[in-house]
This record gives C-alpha cells, structure tokens and sequence, in this order.
C-alpha cells in the first residue's frame, strides 16, 4: 500500500505543473473577463433592469422543447409571487453550462495525460528503473489510472468552486446583490446538490470513456513516437475504412455516439417542479447520476477498458524502446 501512494505522489510530481498551469490561465482569463464586465457594470441602469424582469423570456433550446419532461415550460419566468421555478431552472443550467465546460476541457487534457502515461517514461528510460524496483506492474499502471481518474475529477472539482466563487464576484461588480431579486435566485437553487451531481456525473463520464482512455494507455505502451496522434487517429482511419469497404458506420457511430449518450443522460435526469408557475423553495436541478454508475453500459466499459488494461500490461513489460 506505501508503495501505491508513493506511485501516486510520483504522478503527481510529474503533473503538477500542468495542473498548476491549467488553473493559472482559467484565472487569467477569468481575471481578464472581468474588464469589459467592469465597463458593462458602470453603465448598467437598475431601474431598467428590474421594470424589464417581469418581462423575461426564455430560449430554451430545441432539446428541452423537445423533452417530454420538459416540453410544457412557460416562456414567462417570473410572477408577482416572486421568482418562479422556470428561471431558477435556468439559473442553475447557467451554472451547469460553466461547469460543463471545464468538465469537458479537462477530459480533452485527460488524452495527454494517458498518451502520455508510459511513453514519457519509456522516452527518458525511467521504466527500467522502476521495473528494477521491488514493485509489481499492476501497482504501476494502476497508480496511472487513478492518478488520472482523480488528478481529473478533483481539478474539475476545484475550478468549479472557482467558477462558482466568480459568479458571486460578477454579481458583487455588477450590484446585482442589491436586488431582492438575486437574493431569492440565489436561495433558490440547491447549489451544493448540484456541485456533487456534476462530480458523479463527471465520474460517469471518465467511466464510459474509460475504453478509450486505457486504449491511448496501450498505445503509450506500444508505439515509439507520437503516441497522441496514434491514438487518436487510427481508430478514426480504422472507421473510415470500414464505412468506405464495408459500408458500416457501426464503429464510427460508438466512437461519437457517447457523446450523445453523455448528454442525454443530463436531460434524463434534469428535475422539473410539477407546477412551473409556482414559486418553490430549494429546487434540486438533478435527480441522481449515481444509478449509471452501476449500469450495463459501466459495466461493458470496464470490460473492454480491461481487455486494454492487459494490452498495456504486456506491451509495458516488454520494454519496446522508443525512436
């Protein structure tokens, strides 16, 4: 077990810059964002934005339309009861979305880390060292795995609460604090509910992608440059052939078609209040993502995700050099 962690305290010596360097240019811009937001904020009428709130509509996109749970939103958003459900929906998408976006930046970043797990190591010959240490092979390669399953989730985690954090500091700029309005949007969404729900569902993510993910491992194993470009171009040329031969576009369709999946299942689980004129306390935006978790489509990817394991394990210990 001490040697598991010091595994991981090594991925983590080696990425820690990264990491560090990510986190600094999301604040920079973020920072920098906060420029023309200052400008905006100085010429913002208050009279006119609270005579105009009554009168908000909202687009909400084709998709929610189009969801049969979703399909009977109104287009007004607040009564003179205060403020309704549909706009503390939208709310909390509006923070979903910010999320969102960092959860899909770091799982692109997630590429190069496994790409890279083994051939880093198999480039500056540190894989002789370390297979001449008392330690076993499956130690290695699952300290790679967790290290990029959690150094994932928990960046993710920490930029979120950064993103969180600087909307309350928009909102500060642009005095929307002052507004009872804000202060009944702001109680109005379990926020904390929500940070956890985006964590599981970001878990399900790397879950359903683990195949991929560990088939760039094996590849980090295996080839003796660009491992990157292997990895992600030869599944793609493989398809390309096979729907030009063949005529099927079968692989293509589940190389992309979790994407799709990914994000149905955040429709399928977006929580409307059965009366959407009707102002309610705290509104859960999610339901649970724990339940995928333990789905037959988590349990095939693990399964082919393990076949990529042993690929890796065999290409790794066979030392192949790199050119």
């Amino acid at each position: 077990m001490n040697s598991f962690l010091v595994l991981i305290k090594k991925e983590w010596w080696e990425w820690k810059n990264m990491i560090l360097w990510i986190t600094g240019i999301y604040l920079f811009l973020m920072l920098l964002i906060l420029v023309p937001i200052t400008r905006i904020s100085n010429d913002l009428n208050f009279d006119d934005l609270e005579a105009g709130m009554s009168e908000i509509e909202i687009d909400w996109g084709d998709e929610i339309k189009n969801h049969s749970q979703l399909s009977q939103l109104p287009l007004n958003t607040i009564g003179s009861s205060g403020v309704g459900v549909p706009i503390k929906v939208a709310y909390g998408i509006g923070l979903i979305i910010g999320i969102h976006f960092i959860q899909g930046l770091l799982l692109f970043i997630a590429l190069f880390y496994f790409a890279d797990s083994i051939f880093g190591e198999r480039m500056d010959s540190s894989t002789l060292f370390i297979r001449s240490q008392p330690l076993n092979d499956h130690s290695v390669l699952l300290s790679k795995i967790v290290s990029g399953f959690s150094g994932i989730i928990l960046t993710s985690l920490m930029l979120s609460v950064i993103f969180l954090l600087y909307i309350k500091l928009v909102v500060w700029i642009f005095g929307f604090h002052q507004l009872e309005l804000y202060e009944e949007l702001k109680n109005g969404v379990q926020v904390f509910d929500l940070y956890v729900d985006m964590g599981v569902y970001q878990f399900v993510t790397l879950l359903w992608y683990s195949p991929f993910l560990l088939f760039l491992m094996w590849v980090s194993a295996s080839v003796k440059k660009k491992p990157l470009i292997v990895g992600l171009g030869s599944p793609i040329l493989l398809a390309i052939v096979l729907i030009i031969v063949f005529n099927n576009s079968t692989m293509i369709e589940q190389l992309f078609g979790v994407l799709g999946d990914i994000k149905g299942i955040a429709l399928e689980q977006l929580l409307i209040h059965e009366n959407m004129t009707e102002t309610v306390g705290k509104l859960e935006i999610f339901d649970s993502f724990f339940k995928y978790i333990f789905s037959l489509r988590s349990f095939v990817s693990v399964l082919i995700a393990g076949v990529f394991y042993f690929l890796a394990l065999h290409s790794y210990r066979r030392n192949i050099p790199t050119s």
